[in-house]
């Protein structure tokens, strides 16, 4: 990850989110690639929620893959305190041992969190070049420009147990601009053709 005006790169994982209409990153991923961001609010949509949160707008950031290949540029990017992806679902080479169908894929692996969340608004990150089929029930496994994606169950399950319940990860994100959402309100409420008759 870097800007599109500098040499300094930052290693993070990125999740390729097919359910999000936008591309995030952490604010302390935007810290650390010393990036400016316009100050904002959004209007985050999630799983039929709804709110208005502060972020910064950055542009003029692109992405590669960890081999060093070429990078592409991202649209607006989003910045917020934490991306919704946990390290535990960052998967290790040890975690697709089992599934002989995906011995293939070499997954590289470092010690960083998952600082971007890349979305459908990127399709160049989202194209699939490479494609490996469930045998099964099991996980497919995906390359793309940035690396392998690997989907499914990886161990026999698509829940956790943590506390005695049972931990379910969704993702549906959708951002629209409260500037945007706001001028479309009142172009809605103000319209002369409405009155014509």
């Amino acid at each position: 990850m870097k800007l599109a005006k500098g040499n300094k790169t930052v290693i993070t994982y990125a999740f390729l989110d097919p359910g999000s209409s936008a591309t995030f990153c952490t604010e302390k991923l935007m810290r650390q690639l010393d990036a400016n961001g316009r100050k904002t609010k959004i209007l985050l949509r999630t799983m039929g929620q709804e709110k208005a949160v502060e972020s910064y707008e950055v542009a003029g950031l692109e992405v590669g893959n960890i081999e060093g290949g070429a990078f592409i540029p991202l649209p607006k990017v989003y910045t917020q305190r934490m991306i919704p992806v946990t390290k535990d679902n960052i998967l290790t080479s040890r975690d697709i041992q089992k599934w002989n169908d995906l011995d293939e894929i070499r997954l590289t692996e470092f010690d960083a969190d998952v600082e971007l969340l890349i979305g459908v608004n990127t399709p160049k990150a989202m194209e699939p070049w490479r494609v490996i089929n469930s045998q099964d029930d099991g996980p497919y496994a995906v390359k793309t420009l940035l690396g392998w994606v690997v989907n499914g169950p990886l161990n026999g399950c698509t829940a956790t147990k943590d506390a005695g319940h049972q931990k379910v990860w969704a993702n549906w994100i959708s951002v629209a601009s409260l500037e945007e959402v706001l001028i479309q309100q009142y172009n809605h409420d103000f319209s002369e053709k409405q009155y014509e008759g």
